[in-house]
């Protein structure tokens, strides 16, 4: 209501058709603005916004506009709560830019003054974007927010603008994304359809007819910051959503609870399907809600126009109501957090192969709406009963966790999808009537698989295969090659499945070790004829995209299939060093390892490979090549001379150990012999040599089982912790007892977890000891305090044996075998009693001999054993 002391306010620029007097807003700081739309004092009907004292009648400032028909000021005055306002001149022309619009802000006490521009005003940098046009919402705590839904931004018209202003200082500058909540695509018209201010202070922006990029008409719904404003392109980032055409997110309006919190309703969401299923969201009226309208955070219909644009409060119980259109069902919510969660935690897919056993997934979150406690129930369901049966679910109401279970069908392979329910009692807490019952549903998949199996062998010459590529039986692997020689890696596949109709293509890459070795052929099997490819990349260690495909059903099923075979050779750069510092010829890794394996099958059903164990390839360097220059020449016979009939354990030279070419601890008539019979020969021209009985094993102190197992027995396999913890015992046990040149032997070793060959328990080469992963068959005994040795019986001074009814019965003990294999890297050799002896029984522990020239890294095993009472 005006009040004022005088009569009359006066136009400062009188003509006719001015219309001063158009708005007329009495401010909370006693001023007055009063609106001249049609004034022409900048032109014809500039328009011009007046701030008059409301006391004395005396204009305090003059806004104006500077283009014909800007208009300044006709479509009004928002007054703030903060004493301020806001005029709004939508028709105002940007230079040459017609009806780009303008909003200003006005001081309550000093006004505004001057010509409309950028500096002053928040204006359009297009024609046609009229902001301003679609009003100014004032907000409760004096801020205000801007409505430009025919902004355009330059590519489009009408994408929509919604600009936050501070209320006491206003915002000015061009309309854009920097200051703005804009759309992305013409007719967006972002905020076209109402900004609701919060109680808070808040306020959320209604743009149901925002395009989700491709979507027409999917509908955005934006939580502003009423202190901040929000900026940038709607999105599922910082805006709930709509996903599918028309799904019209935020059409019926958005309700403003008595918490502060608020509803947004959308009756024409699809839910799937089901077309304007409906759906209600809740919204927190401090932090909103964003992302893409789903079940799982909405309220949602499950038939056409089931979810009621009606809703009803309960403002005494803080509580509000939702009923379906037929109002046969209902659901309730908090004011102050929504909607109680029904709800499950995302399932994963599972993936398996064929024939697998039953399987149990665990369901996890699960909890009920409504009144607490709520019955709840759940059950499952399969799209492919012919694949994965329905599940048998297993839970007890109202526990938030079960299980389901189920066994793929036998021979069947492919990908069912197994929906979960989750079904409360809703508002009365009764399964038994339904009408009030909510549900929620998760979904994953059962993917399964056809296995093929594929596997890597070493030979020194191609497998000989029947005529189809096939073989009965795998080739054995060869563990080991010697530094000069040539070898084939071969690459195997097979399947048990008969409905897969045999193995169709295989695509790989295998990779290796490029120091020693290198690919120099690649073969396929004969029964991959059809579009091969495949190259050697040596500077990588890798053949890459072997690919080829078979034109014959069934095979891989009956027989191991042969897909590809690669040479590798002995090239220039190619080679293995002896390691004089550290006296060993190897053994090396030769690095070999599939990736990226990608195969199918005729059927074309999905298919999942396997690459199973490779056993392992080491190579060994060649002891007559002595000075590494790939030839056997006379520059080696020459070492060998200089340190003929040499101890190599007792002698300095970097060679004596290289040329002792039977290992015998002295270089004699026999490594003589031996080298002469490979004189003249190398890598390049004769790369056979003839190496001695023993090598390569000799060159390495390998602890090896006293007899192979009678049968195969059932074991665990030995793990790397275990393997760790027993080896850090060991060193801590002897540790205080080493001479500093054993201490620096030991510095920094390490165990690793293996496959050996035969009955080879441990071997031990600089820095690493090796271990057999299941004790040659036996299997370990992993004494977790060996140092009381109680699980034993003196057998011997130097000999323990294991109590009938104990666990280290029948075993082989790791104890022993790491105090072995540590006492060849501080140099010592096998002798015939104790801890060194060269091979050990399952079922016993050795013992150091103690005595007062006992070997100091034996002193605390000493220790131990004299502390026993038996």
């Amino acid at each position: 209501m005006l009040t004022a002391a005088f009569s009359e306010f006066v136009d400062p620029n009188p003509s006719a058709g001015n219309e001063f007097g158009d708005t007329v807003v009495a401010l909370s700081t006693g001023n007055v603005v009063i609106t001249s739309p049609y004034a022409d004092v900048g032109g014809t009907d500039t328009g011009a916004v007046y701030l008059f004292n409301g006391a004395t009648g005396v204009l305090i400032s003059q806004l104006v506009g500077s283009t014909a028909n800007d208009k300044v000021g006709e479509y009004g005055i928002t007054e703030l709560s903060t004493g301020n306002y806001v005029v709004r001149s939508p028709f105002w022309d940007n230079g040459s830019e017609a009806e780009a619009g303008a909003v200003t802000f006005g001081n309550g006490t000093t006004g505004a003054s001057g010509v409309v521009s950028a500096a002053n005003s928040l204006v359009g940098s297009n024609s046609s974007s009229y902001v301003g046009f679609h009003g100014v919402t004032a907000l409760t705590n004096g801020n205000y927010v801007v409505i430009s839904a025919s902004w355009s931004n330059g590519s489009f018209f009408s994408v929509g603008a919604v600009t936050f202003g501070d209320g006491i200082t206003g915002v000015s500058g061009v309309v854009s994304a920097a200051n703005s909540l804009v759309g992305s695509t013409g007719s967006d018209n972002v905020g076209l359809y109402g900004v609701t201010a919060l109680a808070n202070g808040n306020y959320v922006v209604n743009s149901y007819a925002w395009e989700n990029g491709a979507v027409a008409n999917a509908g955005a719904v934006t939580f502003g910051n009423g202190m901040t404003g929000v900026s940038g392109v709607v999105s599922a980032t910082n805006s709930l959503v709509g996903s599918t055409e028309s799904d019209l997110v935020g059409e019926d309006g958005i309700t403003e609870l008595s918490s502060g919190n608020y509803l947004v309703r959308s009756p024409f969401w699809d839910n799937g399907s089901e077309t304007d299923a409906g759906a209600v969201t809740f919204g927190n009226g401090t932090t909103g809600v964003s992302g893409r309208l789903t079940s799982n955070n909405s309220v949602t219909g499950v038939l056409d126009l089931d979810i009621s644009p009606g809703l009803v409060q309960d403002n005494i119980n803080n509580t509000f109501f939702i009923r379906s259109q037929d109002q046969k069902t209902f659901r309730v919510g908090s004011q102050t957090d929504g909607f109680s969660p029904l709800s499950l935690n995302a399932i994963s897919d599972v993936m398996l192969n064929e024939n697998a056993s039953e399987q149990i997934v665990n369901l996890v979150g699960i909890s009920a709406s409504g009144p607490d406690p709520n019955q709840l129930s759940v059950t499952a369901t399969s799209s492919n009963t012919g694949l994965i049966p329905d599940p048998v679910v297993f839970y007890t109401s109202p526990d938030s966790t079960g299980s389901l279970t189920f066994t793929p069908v036998a021979n069947q392979v492919g990908i069912a999808t197994i929906t979960v329910t989750v079904e409360d009692g809703g508002l009365d807490g009764d399964l038994g009537t339904t009408e009030d019952n909510g549900t929620f549903q998760r979904t994953f998949d059962v993917i399964v698989n056809t296995l093929v199996d594929i596997d890597l062998r070493v030979v020194g010459s191609p497998t000989l295969v029947e005529s189809n590529g096939e073989i009965a039986s795998l080739p054995a692997n060869q563990n080991w090659v010697s530094e000069w020689s040539t070898y084939w890696v071969e690459i195997w596949m097979n399947t048990d499945s008969t409905s897969s109709q045999g193995i169709f293509s295989a695509n790989l890459d295998l990779n290796y070790n490029t120091q020693y070795t290198s690919a120099t052929t690649i073969e396929y099997g004969t029964g991959f004829t059809l579009n091969q490819t495949g190259s050697v990349n040596d500077l990588s260690g890798v053949v890459e995209n072997l690919y080829s495909e078979t034109n014959v059903n069934n095979l891989g099923i009956s027989g191991y299939l042969l897909f590809a075979r690669i040479q590798f050779e002995s090239l220039v750069d190619d080679g293995v060093d002896l390691d004089t510092l550290n006296q060993t010829i190897g053994p090396y890794d030769l690095g070999f390892l599939i990736s990226s394996p990608q195969v199918t099958v005729v059927s074309e059903n999905p298919v999942s490979t396997d690459v199973n164990l490779f056993q392992g390839a080491s190579i060994w360097a060649n002891p007559f090549d002595l000075n590494d220059d790939d030839k056997i020449n006379y520059r080696d016979l020459i070492s060998l001379v200089g340190v003929y009939g040499a101890i190599p354990s007792e002698s300095d030279s970097d060679y004596a150990w290289a040329a002792d070419l039977d290992q015998s601890d002295r270089v004699d008539y026999r490594d003589l012999i031996s080298f002469v019979g490979n004189y003249g020969k190398g890598k390049v021209n004769d790369p056979d040599v003839n190496y001695p009985s023993n090598y390569p094993e000799a060159w390495n102190n390998l602890l090896r089982v006293s007899s192979e197992p009678q049968r195969r027995i059932k074991t665990a396999n030995l793990t790397q912790t275990e393997a760790d913890q027993v080896l850090e015992k060991a060193i801590e046990q002897v540790s205080e007892k080493l001479t500093p040149e054993m201490s620096q032997a030991l510095s920094g070793v390490e165990v690793k977890v293996v496959d050996l060959s035969g009955a080879t328990l441990g071997r031990a080469v600089p820095g690493t000891i090796y271990l057999d992963v299941n004790a040659a068959g036996y299997g370990w005994f992993v004494d977790s305090n060996p140092f009381d040795h109680s699980e034993f019986a003196v057998d011997s001074q130097l000999s323990l044996i294991a109590l009938p009814d104990s666990a280290a019965a029948g075993r082989i003990d790791l104890w022993t075998v790491i105090l072995h294999e540590l006492g060849h890297l501080v140099g010592y050799e096998h002798e015939a009693e104790g801890v060194m002896e060269e091979t050990l029984a399952p079922g016993v522990r050795k013992l150091a001999e103690w005595n007062e020239n006992s070997d100091l890294f034996f002193a605390s095993v000493q220790d131990q054993a004299e502390l026993l009472s038996f």
